[in-house]
C-alpha cells in the first residue's frame, strides 16, 4: 500500500518536527512571547522509530528531521540512534547549525557536517 494525496500523487517524503523550540529569536518565525509545548508531550525517540519506521511500509524514502531546531532537543542523538536503525533510504536534517559542536547526552560532538545531512550518523553512532 502507499500513501497519495488528494491528486492521487504518490507520498515520499516525511518532515518530522521534533520540537518547536530554538536557539535564536527570529523576527521573522518567532513570535514576541512565544508559548511552548511541554517537553513530557513530545514523541520519545522509540516512538519516532515505530511511528517512522510503519510510514516506511507505506512508501515513504525521504525523512528529514526539523524543528524549531532540532539540536536544541536534549535526546537529539538518541532519536537519530533509534531512526538509524530503519535503514531509511533519505534521512536529512534541517538546522541552523549553530549547535553542531555541541557534546550530546552521549558525550558525542555533532559531526561539522550536521548541517548537510544525517546519512553519515550511522557511521557516526556505530
Amino acid at each position: 500500500m502507499q500513501l497519495v494525496d488528494q491528486w492521487n500523487r504518490r507520498i515520499r517524503k516525511l518532515r518530522v518536527s521534533l520540537t518547536d523550540q530554538c536557539n535564536l529569536r527570529c523576527r521573522y518565525c518567532m513570535p514576541l512571547h512565544p508559548e511552548f509545548l511541554d517537553k513530557s508531550s513530545y514523541l520519545t525517540p522509540q516512538q519516532y522509530k515505530e511511528i517512522i519506521g510503519e510510514l516506511l511500509d507505506y512508501g515513504i524514502e525521504e525523512v528529514r528531521i526539523t524543528g524549531g531546531e532540532p539540536l536544541v532537543r536534549q535526546d537529539f542523538d538518541e532519536v537519530i540512534q533509534e531512526l538509524a536503525k530503519l535503514k531509511i533510504p533519505s534521512l536529512s536534517l534541517t538546522t541552523n547549525g549553530l549547535l553542531r559542536s555541541v557534546p550530546t547526552s552521549s558525550g558525542k560532538h555533532y559531526p561539522h557536517h550536521v548541517g548537510n545531512c544525517v546519512q553519515r550518523w550511522r557511521q557516526c553512532i556505530q
